[in-house]
């Protein structure tokens, strides 16, 4: 910090440390450096001012009446810069924090924790921005979102990595639809019926594993939607058997059931991303999303 054009704030700071001590070894020991480097500080900041600080004889230092009026005034300006740095890292501390995830998942414990911390703003601010499947980890790398909500596990580095929910692909079904007593639906079950699909470019990794899966067949695709809240209605009117993860949609209504789906393996795993030595707000978002995805389960 520079406090005028003649002064910055750790000239002050040393020039204190020495006026306390009035030796300028043990000065220089107590700021960690040599006390050439310290006598040179001292000097540059006497030619700055045209002004004697210290009285120097081979036995002893003493403050001159301009270097006792440095001290006095010093200190509280020091004192007060301490104060506002504080205050300022503070409000740095509490700022927002940006949470993106895809939104089309429509996940319950993301929400509480939203307004959970839109009720907490003195401790945190928290910004959920839509991100596709496939950017969610390069944002988080590149720093333009603080966490991010993705599928596990991801290739990021030193990113620091927390699971939060495990489940698996499946469809939603009709109770009564011939699918619904099975125990788990395969590429032939599903073959020839109408699907709900979500859109390519909102998860084109699980989207494509999801074509190859049938082995050739084609989908007989009724819907692409962007909002994953629409699916088990959609259902409920007979558009189609809506391929979901288990945990987006819970619980679910009346007349509808959950089938597991082999095509996309056997589990998937939901978990949160973050770059390392995260500020104390984000912290507190991690701990809180954590805390609701646990009681989601």
């Amino acid at each position: 910090m520079l406090i005028s054009e003649d002064m910055d704030i750790h000239q002050l700071r040393s020039f204190l440390v020495l006026a306390n001590l009035l030796h300028f070894r043990k000065a220089a020991e107590a700021l960690n450096m040599t006390q050439s480097a310290l006598s040179q500080q001292m000097a540059k900041l006497e030619r700055e001012y045209d002004l004697e600080l210290f009285h120097r004889t081979s036995r002893a230092v003493s403050l001159t009446s301009a270097g006792r009026l440095l001290q006095r005034r010093g200190r509280k300006l020091v004192a007060d810069y301490e104060k506002l740095d504080q205050e300022m890292r503070s409000i740095s501390e509490r700022s927002s924090v940006r949470l993106g995830y895809l939104e089309y998942q429509n996940l319950g414990f993301v929400h509480r924790t939203v307004r959970n911390f839109s009720n907490e703003s003195d401790k945190a601010r928290l910004e959920v921005i839509n991100v596709n499947a496939k950017e969610i980890v390069q944002q988080v790398i590149q720093g333009e979102i603080d966490l991010g909500i993705t599928h596990l596990p991801v290739d990021g580095g030193d990113l620091m990595v927390s699971p939060l929910l495990k489940g698996e692909w499946g469809f939603i079904v009709p109770s009564d639809h011939p699918c619904a007593e099975k125990p788990r639906l395969t590429a032939a079950d599903v073959e020839g019926e109408k699907l709900i699909l979500f859109k390519r470019d909102l998860n084109p990794t699980a989207y494509d594993t999801f074509i190859k899966s049938l082995k050739g067949r084609k989908p007989k695709v009724s819907l692409h939607i962007t909002q994953s809240a629409q699916g088990p209605q959609l259902v409920k009117d007979r558009a189609g058997l809506f391929l979901v993860a288990s945990y987006v949609v819970q619980p679910l209504a009346q007349g509808l059931v959950f089938k597991p789906y082999t095509g996309l393996g056997r589990e998937i795993q939901l978990g949160l991303i973050w770059r390392k030595r995260p500020k104390a707000s984000t912290r507190l978002v991690i701990d809180e999303l954590k805390r609701q995805a646990k009681s989601f389960e």
